[in-house]
């Protein structure tokens, strides 16, 4: 399972970081790690420099793949295709265990169906 983890977390990445590249509002942070907004927002009274959007990590038994704007848009969970919602834990987790095409053409599409929901709520 370690390979597969280091496999399935270099693969996520990539496709985080060709997101920004294709996405100019967004970059990515943490050693290619982490995916946020670039511009600052204001929620409440609080200044925030880029808005948390994605990010993956090497778990245990697991990598995870985290996905804020499920948290901050409830309706984007009726968009999470059928395959990546049989790995999520939570509500924003989700617990990729397989190397599989399949999940990462969903992931990118879910990370599409997230920047358009950011868009609306004005955080990029």
């Amino acid at each position: 399972m370690t390979d597969n983890k280091q496999t399935i977390h270099k693969k996520i990445k990539s496709i985080l970081s060709e997101f920004a590249s294709s996405n100019p509002q967004m970059r990515i942070t943490k050693n290619g790690s982490e995916l946020s907004a670039k511009n600052k927002i204001t929620l409440g009274k609080k200044e925030i420099n880029g808005m948390y959007f994605a990010s993956v990590k090497i778990m245990k038994d697991f990598v995870g793949f985290y996905f804020f704007p499920v948290y901050c848009d409830p309706k984007l969970n009726a968009e999470i295709p059928a395959n990546l919602k049989k790995c999520l834990k939570g509500k924003t987790c989700f617990h990729i265990t397989k190397d599989d095409d399949e999940i990462y053409k969903s992931i990118k599409d879910l990370l599409n169906s997230g920047l358009k929901s950011f868009k609306k709520m004005g955080w990029v």
